[in-house]
């Protein structure tokens, strides 16, 4: 579970962050106090980045996009499933649920209005 949580949702968080939205979170958290023109040229700078990371190109964009969606869609779902309507994952707190209520809390406060899209 926590292979998922660092890999398949790490990869979410980052696509949606850098490449799938419009790109004022990123720039609220990355480049808000920078000059314009830095700013622009860091933030284009990283999201190629992200891009080559992710194994994004022009033709396989929309394939990619849609594989880390669903994957990101199979984690939350598995998660919930385990999670149920008990407090945390296992019998007892565990680094597992600290991963993860720090992997959510950095999604919404990121990202409160499109949660909701995934």
């Amino acid at each position: 579970m926590k292979a998922m949580v660092s890999t398949w949702l790490a990869d979410a968080i980052m696509y949606e962050l850098w490449v799938g939205s419009d790109g004022t979170s990123a720039r609220t958290i990355y480049d808000s106090s920078l000059p314009w023109l830095i700013g622009k040229a860091l933030l284009m700078k990283q999201v190629h980045a992200v891009k080559q990371r992710l194994g994004i190109t022009k033709e396989n964009a929309e394939r990619r996009e849609a594989e880390i969606y669903k994957r990101a869609k199979i984690a939350y779902g598995a998660l919930s499933t385990t999670l149920g309507d008990h407090t945390f994952l296992f019998e007892r707190p565990s680094s597992l649920d600290a991963y993860f209520l720090g992997h959510l809390l950095f999604t919404l406060q990121a990202f409160p209005c499109t949660l909701g899209a995934w």
